[in-house]
């Protein structure tokens, strides 16, 4: 799974290399396939992606990631993390640094699941949003001219 940054830089590429739901169920010790996910234990969706070409020395400035559970069916979407305020996960970009890498937290009944026998199917998209530093007039984590969208696929969450 690879997705091409969008940008305004012509001497600026990069992709989504990598995301995956990661859970497990500790009471068996079993690690279930990344797209099923026992919604009353802690997961995880892990997020890389790379950066190349001559701009990537002379940015400032952050990523801002966030993973959205479009419901399949009958209940609401999903932004992720649950976190008051903004839902994203703020990673620093470092002048020159080319491979970047985050995880976002799941917690324990951050995504609900339907009562009964039917589980909940979402669609999972990451976003990753370059935001500006804020210098020269400019104000600080107003989005930039980079950003790219990874879909990872049908994701089911069950309850125990």
């Amino acid at each position: 799974m690879e997705t091409a940054f969008e940008s305004l830089y012509t001497d600026f590429k990069g992709k989504v290399t990598k995301v995956m739901v990661m859970g497990s169920d500790p009471a068996t010790n079993i690690d279930p396939p990344p797209n099923i996910v026992r919604a009353d234990r802690a997961a995880k969706i892990q997020v890389e992606w790379e950066v190349t070409g001559l701009a990537v020395a002379t940015q400032a400035g952050h990523w801002r990631v966030t993973a959205y559970l479009e419901s399949i069916g009958p209940g609401g979407d999903q932004d992720l993390p649950n976190l008051p305020g903004f839902d994203e996960k703020v990673v620093a970009l470092n002048y020159g640094q080319t491979n970047y890498s985050t995880a976002i937290d799941i917690n324990p009944g951050d995504v609900p699941v339907n009562p009964g026998p039917r589980a909940r199917a979402y669609h999972l998209v990451v976003g990753i949003t370059y935001t500006l530093p804020g210098a020269g007039g400019v104000p600080s984590n107003v989005p930039g001219p980079m950003a790219a969208f990874a879909e990872s696929g049908i994701v089911q969450f069950y309850q125990a």
